[in-house]
């Protein structure tokens, strides 16, 4: 799967946010990662326009989140990008621990667990659900955003023994005592792209 990067972000100030026409959104993105907007955008294309497809710019797709209006819903990765950065730009950053390099093994194994244990987070929702959002359905096609709902970030059990377990379930008790204080928000995860 690859790295795990993953944000706090109040859902009514992204909904805002998408579909605003802002300028000043896009402005910032731009003025803040200039450079990450070029490599990563760089990234994207050149694996897109390897398989024959001509790929917009990486700052059209950010203008293109903030106007509401998706041209090109067939290059989810490019607006998954473009979303991150905006997720960056308007949320908190969440330590992801032992998370910040995945597998898909150890996914499986910690999602066995939690729903072993009637938890309702799950790892798997979080680095491939989709975005929260209809406007960005076409992110669901890159299996590198996920999401989870304030809600689910409750309860989760007694510590776990095993050394791995035992450090998501710190990372866990983190994320839950954090969103604890931050109503309305969701948390958003970013893998396999960065």
């Amino acid at each position: 799967m690859g790295s795990l990067h993953a944000y706090f972000v109040r859902l009514d100030v992204l909904e805002t946010a998408i579909g605003s026409g802002d300028e000043r959104l896009v402005a910032e993105i731009e003025r803040r990662w200039q450079k990450e907007l070029m490599r990563r955008g760089s990234d994207v294309r050149e694996g897109l326009e390897r398989d024959g497809y001509r790929v917009p710019p990486l700052h059209r797709a950010v203008g293109e989140l903030v106007d509401g209006k998706i041209r090109w819903p067939q290059f989810p990765e490019l607006y998954a990008v473009a979303f991150e950065l905006l997720c960056r730009l308007l949320g908190e950053g969440v330590p992801v621990g032992p998370f910040e390099t995945l597998d898909g093994a150890l996914v499986a194994r910690i999602d066995d667990e939690l729903a072993r244990r009637e938890a309702p987070l799950r790892m798997e929702k979080l680095c491939r659900g989709g975005a929260p959002l209809p406007l960005l359905a076409c992110l669901r096609e890159t299996h590198e955003v996920g999401h989870l709902l304030r809600e689910e970030l409750r309860d989760i059990g007694p510590a776990h023994a095993d050394p791995v377990m035992g450090q998501a379930w710190e990372t866990f008790r983190d994320w839950i005592d954090r969103a604890s204080h931050l109503p309305g928000t969701v948390m958003l995860g970013f893998s396999g792209f960065h």
